[in-house]
């Protein structure tokens, strides 16, 4: 049980981090990346599109980091019980 009350706190801060990713513009997000999002947006054949794929990759990410931190602990609640 003192599992469960350590990991809450932790879905928390990572749902948190995914709220983030989906509501903050991708031209926000660009300027602390320099990773995938950064190479989606300048490989891109124009600044539209390298914003536009830039933000479903930000959405995406940040989606999974809102969702999974719940289903894990859905799932370690599942097996404590």
């Amino acid at each position: 049980m003192m599992v469960l009350i350590a990991a809450i706190p932790v879905a928390l801060m990572f749902s948190i981090a995914g709220a983030v990713m989906l509501f903050v513009p991708a031209k926000t997000l660009l300027r602390f990346d320099r990773r995938t999002g950064h190479s989606l947006y300048v490989g891109a054949p124009d600044e539209e599109t390298g914003l536009r794929r830039a933000q479903r990759f930000y959405r995406s990410f940040g989606l999974v980091f809102l969702l999974l931190p719940w289903l894990l602990l859905g799932v370690v609640l599942w097996f404590a019980l």
